[in-house]
């Protein structure tokens, strides 16, 4: 039946979508992390998505704009990954430093989200 296969691809979206969404909000979880290990994970959680609130597209679009080096990595069986990984995870760090001075300078972000939350 075509209407219940078009239920189904509906339905498969709806696990996808928000997946990739979710997967968005954390994305700068482990620099929060690396920069201030002081904080705990969920501080660091959110953080980031406070960080990333109104520009998943932003990331998403980044994304989407490796997918020739993914192509590249299976032509040259990997070995592309001596430039690649470098340059991916500069562009990352890069990123997480703009995201991070974009909220600081325009007050979605404070420096005292950068510091644990006292509880007694």
């Amino acid at each position: 039946d075509v209407c219940s296969s078009d239920l189904i691809f509906a339905m498969s979206l709806l696990l996808i979508v928000p997946g990739i969404i979710f997967g968005y909000k954390y994305f700068f979880t482990s620099y929060i992390i690396a920069e201030n290990p002081q904080l705990s994970w969920g501080e660091a959680l959110k953080l980031s998505d406070k960080m990333t609130m109104g520009h998943k597209g932003e990331l998403f679009t980044l994304s989407l704009s490796f997918i020739p080096w993914y192509l590249l990595m299976v032509v040259t069986l990997g070995l592309i990954n001596i430039y690649f990984l470098p340059y991916y995870n500069t562009v990352i760090a890069m990123y997480y430093y703009n995201f991070k001075a974009r909220g600081l300078q325009t007050g979605e972000l404070t420096q005292a989200d950068f510091m644990p939350q006292q509880t007694f």
